[in-house]
């Protein structure tokens, strides 16, 4: 267990040294691993909770924590001004303020505003009761299937939709033309990308790589990304500072 100030520093700091390739991959915690923290490293006022409702609401509040301290630093921050001596800018720096049931943190960060901005922030999608989670994130993973896609991929209130990638799991004798339907379904659902899922790796990569493939590049199911960071590969815009824009 760490606490969104730690996961949100760690995160940046790997966005740095990556330059610009970081993200934060969200697994929602279940009641029987918080029952094992707990008896390992012991609960305080009740956290981590053994409460389903109340797991959802942390994994969420957590999200909304480690987004605002990535903003808590605005980009121009950091100033090295030798003549005045000063290194930062006090006034780029926010408070969070944040505060729920569990997290109560003032901020700022301790580190800079990562390259990006915001690093993504990816979950999976299995069922609907997952949905909140992955409507905080900036990418999700989701099984193949029509109702999931579309429900993933609905923008809720000022949030964009998340970019949706298809899980699509090839079976043992795979076939291309079963697989590029596959994909083409997937599409017309709503997924924006395909992840494809391999039981063998090492007896299907050869597959993957000679023949699906150049079939998909053939039907234009592949597209180059653009850009350097992790975000623009995906295609996701640079991220407007949420303070920088209230100052």
């Amino acid at each position: 267990f760490l606490e969104p100030f730690h996961v949100s520093t760690a995160i940046a700091t790997l966005d740095y040294v990556s330059e610009g390739r970081a993200g934060l991959l969200v697994q929602q915690l279940t009641r029987q691993r918080n029952l094992q923290a707990s008896k390992a490293l012991g609960a305080l006022n009740g956290y981590p909770s053994l409460d389903q409702q109340a797991i959802k609401t942390d994994t969420q509040d957590a999200i909304e924590a480690i987004r605002r301290l990535w903003d808590s630093w605005e980009d121009d921050a950091v100033i090295r001004d030798k003549k005045t001596q000063r290194f930062l800018d006090a006034s780029k720096l926010h408070y969070i303020n944040f505060e729920s049931d569990n997290f109560r943190i003032l901020g700022p960060s301790i580190t800079p505003r990562p390259p990006q901005g915001q690093p993504i922030v990816a979950t999976t999608l299995s069922n609907l009761d997952e949905l909140n989670v992955a409507r905080n994130a900036d990418v999700v993973f989701v099984t193949a299937d029509e109702q999931l896609i579309r429900a993933a991929g609905t923008s809720v209130h000022d949030r964009a939709a998340p970019f949706v990638v298809a899980d699509i799991a090839l079976s043992d004798k795979p076939g291309v033309q079963e697989t590029i339907d596959a994909v083409i379904k997937n599409q017309a659902w709503g997924a924006s990308g395909i992840r494809l899922l391999l039981s063998d790796p090492q007896s299907q990569s050869d597959f993957v790589l000679k023949e699906l493939l150049p079939a998909l590049q053939v039907h234009k199911l592949v597209h180059n990304g653009e850009g350097t960071t992790l975000r623009a590969r995906f295609g996701l815009p640079e991220p407007i500072n949420r303070y920088s824009t209230a100052a």
